[in-house]
């Protein structure tokens, strides 16, 4: 995984970034603290409930919504951050997946 700051700041976890996945990468389990918004660039990005997110979509999570994401063949996206996400434990990741 890499990215290109376009306006994020480390300290408030504020602002956006490119991420590029390559095939096969993973996110980390994380809870949105605030809303994540990000459009999907190119490829495809699978979230850990299913939804595939296209090329071209642009997807927004809400405030409290956990998940983690993967991309089979690699995908690029516009991330827009209002503040930065908190990982989730291994026990509460695994909570949530029953």
């Amino acid at each position: 995984m890499s990215w290109v700051n376009i306006s994020y700041d480390m300290e408030t976890g504020c602002g956006s970034f490119l991420l590029k996945m390559a095939p096969g990468c993973r996110s980390l389990a994380h809870e949105h603290v605030d809303f994540e918004d990000f459009i999907v660039l190119d490829g495809e990005l699978i979230d850990d409930d299913g939804t595939v997110f296209h090329s071209g979509e642009f997807v927004s999570f809400k405030p409290g919504s956990c998940h983690w994401s993967q991309t089979p063949g690699g995908c690029t996206i516009a991330v827009f951050f209002r503040q930065a996400n908190r990982l989730l434990t291994d026990e509460e990741n695994a909570a949530r997946s029953g």
